[in-house]
């Protein structure tokens, strides 16, 4: 399952920052230049999901909701239409067993069934001029890994040497993380190190940032539905829904504070009357 999950995390290079997301309990360091993903392009991702069974409007609602993508705006061709395609995503999926622990026993079942069955789900996207390269051992930050590398002929087949892509699971003691990482093939090669300083910049957070986050978040998405229920666009709705979060914020903020200053007189005030 894991090797050491309190494992200080690699450093990463100075041209990258953090991205943090604790609804799902995990940061990791991105390169600064990356863009955020408006959409889930990842095909097993949209499996998983359920996204391809949707309405768009649903994909837009559920979209919020689900870890941030990102796209490489350095690697990029060219749809027939004219339009700029990105050639290199990043995207990220938890998904929480639920809040008992999973055992050594049970890791190691899921761990021998992720190495016979994501194959095969992979194979049942259906991508045109699908191969399967292989697996092997790696790892996700402090977590034990295993990765999964396929190529196919991407959004321009015969184009920019098709589309290599690995996907990365790996296994917390409550949560199963996916990293899908897509490059044109040309590139691959080159994008490898900066792939490999993604991953080793992977950190679990505490649950208590988990659940303030979870708090803020159920706030934030009430607003959200609250808004949509009047009737109010989808852009009035997200404006809510973040004005709803940052209140949330901020309110937990000024209990913190407070917390803290009440917690500074009583110390004050106990050591007057040990001085008395």
């Amino acid at each position: 399952m894991t090797n050491d999950q309190d494992a200080t995390p690699a450093q990463p290079p100075e041209d990258f920052q953090e991205y943090s997301d604790a609804r799902f309990g995990f940061r990791v360091q991105m390169p600064k230049r990356f863009k955020i993903l408006p959409a889930t392009m990842d095909p097993l991702a949209r499996m998983i999901r359920g996204l391809d069974e949707m309405s768009e409007e649903d994909q837009a609602k559920v979209q919020p909701r689900m870890p941030v993508g990102f796209w490489d705006p350095e690697v990029i061709g060219q749809l027939e239409d004219g339009q700029m395609q990105p050639l290199r995503l990043f995207e990220y999926d938890a998904l929480r067993g639920g809040d008992e622990a999973i055992d050594e026993a049970q890791a190691a079942r899921m761990w021998d069934e992720i190495q016979e069955f994501l194959p095969q789900n992979l194979a049942n996207t259906k991508m045109p001029g699908f191969a399967y390269l292989g697996t092997r051992e790696t790892k996700l930050g402090p977590l034990r890994a295993l990765s999964f590398d396929f190529t196919w002929d991407g959004p321009r087949p015969g184009l920019y040497g098709g589309d290599h892509v690995r996907v990365v699971w790996a296994m917390s003691y409550t949560t199963m993380f996916h990293v899908y990482h897509h490059c044109s093939g040309d590139e691959w090669e080159a994008r490898l190190p900066e792939l490999e300083a993604v991953l080793a910049s992977f950190e679990l957070l505490k649950q208590s940032e988990v659940d303030k986050e979870a708090a803020r978040s159920a706030v934030a998405f009430a607003a959200y539905e609250a808004a949509k229920e009047k009737g109010e666009s989808e852009q009035a709705a997200m404006t809510a829904a973040q004005a709803a979060y940052e209140a949330a914020a901020e309110a937990e903020a000024a209990a913190a504070e407070t917390g803290d200053a009440a917690a500074e007189a009583e110390g004050a005030a106990a050591a007057d009357a040990d001085d008395a």
